[in-house]
C-alpha cells in the first residue's frame, strides 16, 4: 500500500484509528480519533470512511464511531485467544466464585516485554484494579508479569532486567532487585505472589498455565484488599485450576499475536 509523507503504509495508518478506541473511548468522533491517533483531519475523514463501508467501525444515528460487528465477528472466528479463552472460561468462573476477587486471565507478549489480559471476573472484592479487558501491562508490574518472567527466555529476561523499570500503567519505577527476587520466587514456589506493588492496600497471586513443550501459554490471577484476602484459600483455588488447565485432555496453545505496532 501507498506510505504517506512519514513512512507509514494505509494500513498501518488504519491500525492507528481502530487503536484509538479503548474501554474508555468506546464512541468516538473523527476528530477525536484524528487527535487521539495523530493523524490529520483530513486523513482521518477519509480512513473513518473506508473502515465504516467495510464495516470494521459503524457511525451512529449521532454521527460517532464504534467498532463494528464485523471487526468481532472476524475476530470471534479466527482468532486463538478466543480458543483459549472459551476454554479457561469455566474455570476462571469458578475460581472468581470461590475466593471472591478480582480473576483475570492474561497471555504473555514476549516481543512487546509485555502482558495481555484476556478475560476478566470484577463482581467481588473493594480491590482497586488497574488491570482492563485487552489492556496491556509490563511484565515486572503485576502478578501475571512476573509468572511470566519466571517461564521466559534468556533473551527476555536480560532485555527486561537491562533497563529502567518504568511502569507504563502507573509512571512508578519499580526496583529490579525486589523484581529479581519475586522472579526467583516464582520459579522456586510455583506462584507469584506480589504485596505492596501498584496498589499498596492489595496482594496479587498468579499460577501459570503450560502447554505440552513446557512452555508457559498464560496465567490465571486473583488481586484483592490484603485484608480481604486468604493466602491458603487462593492458592489452594488457583493450584488446583492452573493444574485443571495444563494437564487436561486438550493441550494448551500459545496464542500467536503479532507485535503491537511499535517499531
Amino acid at each position: 500500500m501507498a506510505n504517506s509523507k512519514s513512512g507509514e503504509t494505509v494500513l498501518e495508518r488504519c491500525v492507528r484509528v481502530l487503536e484509538a478506541f479503548d474501554l474508555t473511548h468506546s464512541s468516538l468522533t473523527v476528530s477525536e480519533i484524528s487527535r487521539r491517533a495523530n493523524l490529520p483531519m483530513s486523513t482521518a475523514h477519509r480512513l473513518v470512511a473506508e473502515l465504516v463501508d467495510i464495516g470494521l467501525l459503524d457511525r451512529g444515528e449521532d454521527k460517532r464511531l464504534v467498532m463494528g460487528q464485523r471487526a468481532w465477528e472476524i475476530f470471534a472466528r479466527t482468532n486463538p485467544v478466543e480458543s483459549l479463552r472459551f476454554r479457561a472460561r469455566p474455570v476462571l468462573e469458578g475460581v472468581h466464585s470461590a475466593v471472591q476477587q478480582f480473576t483475570s486471565l492474561a497471555v504473555p507478549q514476549f516481543d512487546d516485554d509485555e502482558v495481555l489480559f484476556i478475560e476478566r471476573y470484577t463482581q467481588f472484592g473493594d480491590a482497586e484494579i488497574r488491570a482492563t479487558q485487552g489492556g496491556r501491562m509490563d511484565l515486572f508490574d503485576n502478578s501475571n508479569g512476573i509468572i511470566f518472567l519466571a517461564h521466559a527466555p534468556f533473551d527476555v529476561l536480560e532485555r527486561v532486567f537491562s533497563k529502567p523499570m518504568v511502569s507504563k500503567t502507573d509512571g512508578k519505577t519499580y526496583d529490579v532487585a525486589v523484581v529479581q527476587e519475586q522472579v526467583e520466587f516464582a520459579r522456586r514456589m510455583g506462584y507469584a505472589r506480589v504485596s505492596n506493588g501498584m496498589v499498596r492496600e492489595n496482594v496479587a497471586y498468579a499460577v501459570p498455565l503450560m502447554g505440552t513443550d513446557g512452555r508457559v501459554v498464560a496465567a490465571i490471577s486473583v488481586v484483592g484488599r490484603a485484608d480481604e484476602c486468604d493466602d491458603d484459600v487462593i492458592l489452594t483455588v488457583l493450584a488446583a485450576s492452573g493444574n485443571q488447565l495444563s494437564h487436561g485432555e486438550n493441550p494448551l496453545m500459545l496464542p500467536r499475536i503479532p507485535r503491537h505496532g511499535r517499531a
